[in-house]
């Protein structure tokens, strides 16, 4: 099933790309080294959020709490490429960057709440704040592009 729907999106995307040729979205410059480093970024949190996915789904919440505050919480890159960054981002921009990041606080403490209690509110509350990430996530990538 998974493979089916990865086939239609790619199909999707190759029959929509000559709408790509005229993208709306904002495009923020960067230095060639500077995208590569958010592209990096960006490419890791997928994996990341997969990987949640796959941890919830399997009710290994401790895992997923502890996988969200290492590699989303914090910038995968040290200090000074965050910094980089930053500098070039959109206020709009930083303040997505900062949803995300609080969006998975929230979800590491939801996915601890949900491995002491399992009940159905905190699997509830797991939910939504998965949610929250990939809304900002995909808030921001609505909105901007750096190609």
């Amino acid at each position: 099933m998974r493979k089916t729907l990865i086939t239609l999106a790619a199909g999707t995307m190759l029959l929509s790309s000559a709408a790509w040729a005229e993208d709306p979205r904002e495009l923020v410059t960067m230095p060639p080294q500077q995208q590569q480093d958010m592209l990096i970024a960006m490419r890791d949190h997928l994996i990341v959020l997969d990987t949640l996915l796959s941890h919830v789904a399997s009710e290994r919440y401790r895992e997923a709490a502890a996988l969200a505050e290492q590699r989303l919480g914090l910038s995968p890159f040290d200090p000074e490429i965050a910094v980089r960054l930053t500098a070039v981002m959109p206020p709009a921009m930083l303040e997505a960057n900062e949803a995300m990041r609080d969006g998975t606080k929230r979800f590491a403490a939801a996915a601890k709440r949900a491995d002491s209690e399992r009940s159905y509110t905190a699997l509830r509350t797991l939910n939504a704040a998965i949610s929250d990430i990939t809304a900002s996530c995909n808030g921001c990538h609505a909105h901007y592009r750096i190609r």
